[in-house]
């Protein structure tokens, strides 16, 4: 923020013109004494060190901003209002490549799955309560024993 103020209050614009003339003067000594070609590595050397005042602290100013906003994103992780460290999609696949490991049934799998989703604690009963839940879905797929048992009863039709 020191930064900041120096510029605004401009305490260093007669520093930084007083060195960009006597680069410039030095460049002007050169070109007079030794008439280089436009290649010349001293003379562009000079060139090259010519300040901008404006354009040089935009680019302090900026680190300093950065290094501020560094230290706030920092200070900040973990915070509600910040992103988590892991994205969904990375947190998902964590939770599949758990529930594949779950033992239990396809309902009770999917039940676990919902659990570590939502972050609740997946303990036997709140797993079996959900799965229960589950199985009043008309969209999910009965349970093996079902589908053996219903194929079953149309063989014993046909």
């Amino acid at each position: 923020m020191l930064d900041l103020e120096i510029y605004v209050d401009g305490l260093a614009d007669m520093q930084v013109k007083s060195l960009n003339l006597a680069v410039e003067t030095g460049r002007k000594i050169r070109l007079k004494r030794h008439n280089p070609d436009e290649y010349n590595l001293q003379l562009n050397v000079l060139k090259a060190s010519h300040l901008e005042l404006n354009e040089y602290f935009s680019h302090v100013i900026d680190d300093d901003m950065h290094t501020i906003i560094r230290d706030i994103r920092n200070a900040r992780k973990g915070d509600i209002d910040s992103a988590p460290p892991k994205t969904v999609t990375e947190h998902f696949e964590e939770i599949i490549e758990k529930a594949e490991s779950f033992a239990g049934t396809s309902k009770q799998k999917l039940a676990y799955i919902f659990s570590q989703f939502l972050k609740i604690k997946p303990t036997e009963k709140n797993i079996n309560d959900m799965a229960d839940i589950l199985g009043q879905s008309e969209i999910l797929e009965p349970d093996a024993k079902k589908r053996r048992n219903s194929a079953r009863q149309k063989r014993n039709k046909d």
